[in-house]
């Protein structure tokens, strides 16, 4: 059955074109992985679903066809179809209005209605803090249409997700029963994956214009019921990030932090999975006098950690949201995101004095531009990084290993 899609959104300022290409590839893979239709209808021939956006297969016949928004009743595609494929090029929630007439009399109506229903979250992006970030609206969802949500995450997350998340049951494939399918991801500078510039949007809130919801997620965090594997008070630090641009690139700060640490009496761990990691002509290394904990370890030790440690200190990575899950306090160095787009922490250090954020501004392309965009090649080159002293992460340091930690209740 050949295919049509449509748009429903329009044209808008932040839009890539290159990146509008990719995302229309990645979901036509998509709907090719989920199948045929699932969605029959007492109309021989006419099934519909949501399971990649809006899908609907029209018979062969004189049907005229209308999808509109049940709220707004703003009209998105009106035409007259024969045995052809309808597809929404928009993958997240719309409060989707169909209606079908065929020879002039009205004979088809449904209102997208998830009250009851089974419903995936698919979390498409392998990244921790991004499906960290997500889930929490799956249980959400569930409250808010009495529905039962299932999740599909990445197998490197399935066992920390079972731990944070007992009741949402994890799926590999989109069965038969699936009234709907949520494909969630840092949708950015592209129109299909979500109504907005993922660069512009906080990530902690960004799933819920994806699902539809428009209240905040109550947080999600769970400690671990184990004693402490480490007597002495530590900390842990995460060096790496995705790219070297969100690293902490004071020279030798790391080293100059871990010393003043280890002379307060802690112990400092480094947990990030590779001790050492070279890119754009930066290198990353675990500091000199941490313990080096390295390596390609289950994410749920590294939780284990987390969840006794004084505190964390890290950059805007997985590890930090790992950290927060489980009740951490984390202090976060960055100076390429703004504020906004992490997840609220008191322990936040940037330097605002300097050129900040350009991870969230919406006038550069990540995918080409240079590793600084506005100053690579002089001195100001990656100063949103290099001028956030030790001093500075220390001050904010001092105060988070200092909080009220929740003692072991075993």
């Amino acid at each position: 059955m050949r295919k049509h899609y449509f748009r429903c959104s329009h044209t808008q300022s932040w839009e890539s074109t290159e990146i509008e290409a990719i995302q229309k590839k990645l979901f036509m893979e998509m709907e090719n992985f989920v199948g045929d239709i699932r969605g029959e209808t007492d109309i021989p021939g006419l099934r519909i679903d949501f399971n990649v956006g809006l899908r609907m297969d029209i018979p062969e016949g004189d049907f005229h066809v209308r999808i509109s928004n049940a709220d707004s009743l703003e009209i998105y595609f009106e035409d007259n179809l024969s045995a052809v494929r309808l597809v929404s090029l928009e993958k997240y929630a719309i409060p989707w209005q169909i209606d079908v007439w065929e020879t002039g009399k009205h004979i088809f109506s449904h209102t997208f209605n998830p009250l009851g229903q089974n419903i995936v979250f698919h979390c498409s992006s392998q990244a921790i803090g991004d499906t960290l970030a997500f889930l929490p609206y799956a249980r959400l969802y569930r409250k808010t249409y009495n529905c039962q949500v299932y999740c599909w995450v990445d197998k490197s997350l399935k066992e920390f997700i079972s731990f944070l998340y007992p009741d949402i049951p994890q799926v590999t494939s989109i069965d038969d029963d699936v009234y709907a399918a949520y494909y969630l991801g840092t949708w950015t500078a592209g129109p299909y994956g979500a109504p907005f510039n993922g660069y512009l949007y906080p990530l902690w809130m960004a799933a819920g214009p994806l699902v539809g919801l428009n209240g905040l997620a109550p947080k999600v965090f769970k400690t671990f019921n184990t004693p402490p594997p480490i007597k002495e008070p530590y900390i842990c630090i995460g060096v790496q990030a995705s790219t070297p641009r969100k690293g902490w690139l004071y020279p030798n700060g790391w080293n100059i932090l871990v010393h003043e640490l280890k002379k307060k009496g802690y112990r400092v761990l480094c947990i990030d999975r590779h001790t050492l990691t070279r890119a754009d002509d930066i290198e990353i290394i675990c500091p000199q006098e941490a313990e080096d904990l390295t390596g390609d370890i289950p994410l749920m030790e590294r939780a284990k950690l987390l969840s006794h440690a004084q505190c964390f200190i890290g950059l805007s990575s997985g590890l930090a949201w790992v950290a927060e899950a489980v009740g951490c306090p984390v202090v976060i160095i960055s100076g390429i995101t703004e504020e906004f787009y992490e997840f609220p922490t008191p322990y936040r250090v940037i330097n605002r004095l300097v050129c900040h954020g350009c991870f969230n501004d919406s006038k550069i392309n990540f995918m080409h531009d240079d590793i600084c965009p506005y100053h690579h090649g002089t001195e100001r080159e990656l100063e949103c990084s290099k001028n956030i002293t030790p001093a500075a992460v220390l001050s904010v340091v001092n105060k988070a290993a200092n909080h009220q930690h929740t003692p072991y209740a075993g």
